[in-house]
C-alpha cells in the first residue's frame, strides 16, 4: 500500500520502494493537484466516485468509477479504474475529469492475477527509428531511447540514436518536439 507522507498538492507521495516527486506536474496546477487528492483519498477508503469525464474528442460522460492505481506518464496522471458504466479497467486523464463526488458504495481491488493492460492494445505495434541527434538533444534521446542506444557518429559531429518505439500519436508528438 503506498503510505502518503505528502499530498499531491504538497509535491509527493513515497512508501519503501520508490519515490514520486509530483512537483512539476502537479504543484503548478492546483486544480489538478486537488483531483488527485480526491482520488488518491477515495481509493484509500476504497470508495466509488462519480466523475465527469471529457474525452479527447469532446465528448462529455458522467462515470462512476473504482479508482484501482495511478499512472503517470509522458507528464501526464492518469487513473487506472473500473468503470461501472462500460464494466471495464479504463484508464482516465486527470486533467480531463471536471468534478468528482465520493459515493458511499465500497469496492475492492482485485489480486493481481493477470497483467493489467493499461494502454490501448491497438498502439502496441512497435517500429525501428534510427535519429541523426545534434548534441543540444543528446540528452533527452538518451532518457528516451536509453544511454546505450545512442552513439557518437564517426565524424564526431553529432550522435546515432536506435530504438524500438511504439507506432502511435505519442511517439510522433515526441518526435515532432
Amino acid at each position: 500500500a503506498i503510505k502518503n507522507v505528502r499530498s499531491a498538492s504538497q509535491g509527493g507521495f513515497f512508501n519503501e520502494d520508490f519515490v514520486v516527486d509530483n512537483a512539476n506536474t502537479l504543484l503548478s496546477n492546483p486544480k489538478l493537484a486537488a483531483k488527485f487528492d480526491a482520488l488518491a483519498a477515495a481509493k484509500k477508503e476504497k470508495r466509488t466516485v462519480r466523475i465527469s469525464y471529457h474525452n479527447r474528442v469532446g465528448e462529455i460522460s458522467e462515470r462512476d468509477i473504482q479508482p484501482y492505481a495511478f499512472v503517470l506518464s509522458n507528464n501526464n496522471w492518469y487513473v487506472y479504474a473500473n468503470c461501472l458504466r462500460d464494466k471495464a479497467l479504463r484508464l482516465f486523464k486527470i486533467s480531463r475529469i471536471t468534478h468528482i463526488i465520493l459515493l458511499d458504495v465500497r469496492y475492492q481491488i482485485p489480486a493481481y492475477e493477470k497483467e493489467w493492460n493499461l494502454w490501448d492494445p491497438t498502439q502496441k505495434e512497435k517500429v525501428r527509428i534510427t535519429l541523426n541527434v545534434k548534441e543540444p538533444a543528446r540528452y533527452d534521446v538518451e532518457e528516451w531511447l536509453g544511454i546505450e542506444n545512442v552513439t557518437r557518429s564517426q565524424d564526431g559531429r553529432h550522435y546515432i540514436a536506435q530504438g524500438e518505439v511504439y507506432d502511435n500519436e505519442t511517439t510522433l508528438r515526441k518526435l515532432a518536439g
